[in-house]
């Protein structure tokens, strides 16, 4: 699994704990722009894959979790109505009973057989090969939300979600989200003083 880049390393303990407003702003801005750089690129990658739909569906929205907490935090205040919408649905798909690593393993075995080469030849082998790239591939998603930084634990929850999504660990990112979502079911005045809050969460162990 790969290793979570330190939030911020240049920063040490005897400096503040809290960014300034300005500051925050800032590093959220970046963050959002970065998002939007190769992890979503590496998003897109699964989904032009078409191995797996709902792999790439719950990629896109957990992936986006990150750029709309962080996007223009002055005026959208932690985007309540969109993260809760995504949280909501997240949970609502991972969550299932039915558990979701195997409907996506079942939806590859469905999609084997029309997954071809533009020359009409098998793209995959088997089973075997075509889940193997699409973990490639979630290897790579995990790869580029590694190496986003985030201002506080709100930022930092929501971008080892992707973590842990793409390297497989779907139970892992689901209790990140559900993490986010414990604030977003408390109401938008709850959330948003946990997705704007200035300390740096998790900077200090």
């Amino acid at each position: 699994m790969s290793k979570y880049q330190p939030l911020y390393p240049h920063v040490t303990k005897s400096q503040s704990r809290e960014w300034t407003e300005a500051e925050f702003n800032k590093l959220s801005k970046q963050l959002a722009e970065d998002q939007r750089g190769e992890p979503e690129k590496a998003m897109l990658r699964i989904q032009m894959s078409q191995i797996a739909q709902l792999y790439g569906y719950m990629a896109e929205h957990i992936g986006d979790l990150t750029n709309r907490m962080a996007e223009d935090p002055s005026s959208l205040r932690g985007g309540y109505e969109f993260v809760k919408k995504k949280v909501d649905r997240i949970h609502e798909v991972m969550g299932n009973r039915y558990g979701y690593e195997r409907e996506v393993r079942e939806q590859i075995h469905t999609n084997l057989p029309y997954l071809k080469n533009k020359d009409g030849s098998p793209k995959y082998r088997s089973e075997r090969e075509a889940l193997e790239k699409l973990r490639e591939l979630g290897k790579d998603y995990a790869e580029a939300h590694s190496r986003l930084t985030g201002a506080n634990l709100a930022q930092r929850t929501a971008r080892d979600a992707a973590v842990d999504f793409g390297n497989w660990y779907f139970a892992g990112a689901l209790r990140h989200v559900d993490y986010l979502k414990h604030y977003t079911d408390k109401g938008r005045e709850a959330w948003e003083a946990y997705a704007l809050s200035r300390e740096k969460g998790g900077l200090f162990g």
